[in-house]
């Protein structure tokens, strides 16, 4: 990955979304493992986007320039957080508030339909997190939360869980959803 670096920052600043608003970088985690032990990191290569009041997204695409820098310009204006199955129960068990989508992979057309409206929803909140959970990847996970049905939207709210039941997945009928919890 060290010999892709020089491409993905290129490709970054060439883009209108990246140019001056995200600089591109690489730590060597040898020779700075307590930084890496701050961040999370434990395995390498390791690619990461990390900004000021957000939770550190992992990038896990390929390994390619092209790939790696649309995964950075994409994450710029994206407040979808990745959570995991831990953190999600911890944030439901302490009564803090959370927005989830819980899809499954592209077999689901719906699913793959809902990524880009609910990205739209985690961009309309700076308040509460938003996540999305692949049930195919998250099977125990998704089945401890009652998940039966793919997708499905659920505001975690003083320890319980509200499900959307309106069928319209636009962007504005899952924000007033949210809303009623905030």
């Amino acid at each position: 990955m060290r010999d892709v670096w020089p491409q993905v920052a290129r490709l970054v600043q060439n883009s209108p979304q990246g140019a001056k608003k995200l600089n591109v970088g690489h730590v060597d985690c040898e020779k700075y493992k307590k930084l890496c032990g701050q961040l999370g990191i434990d395995n390498y290569p390791t690619m990461s986007f990390i900004s000021k009041g957000r939770a550190k997204m992992d990038y896990n695409g390929g390994r390619d320039a092209q790939a790696a820098a649309d995964f950075a310009v994409d994450a710029i204006d994206n407040r979808l957080q990745t959570l995991g199955g831990y953190e999600l129960q911890q944030m439901m068990h302490s009564g803090k508030k959370v927005l989830v989508s819980f899809t499954a992979g592209a077999w689901c057309p719906p699913c793959t339909q809902l990524k880009s409206v609910f990205k739209k929803v985690a961009n309309t909140f700076t308040d509460i997190p938003a996540t999305q959970i692949d049930c195919d990847e998250n099977q125990q996970l998704c089945h401890n939360f009652g998940i039966d049905g793919y997708p499905t939207i659920v505001m975690i709210s003083g320890g319980r869980q509200h499900s959307y039941e309106d069928g319209t997945k636009s962007v504005e009928a899952i924000t007033k959803f949210a809303k009623k919890f905030l």
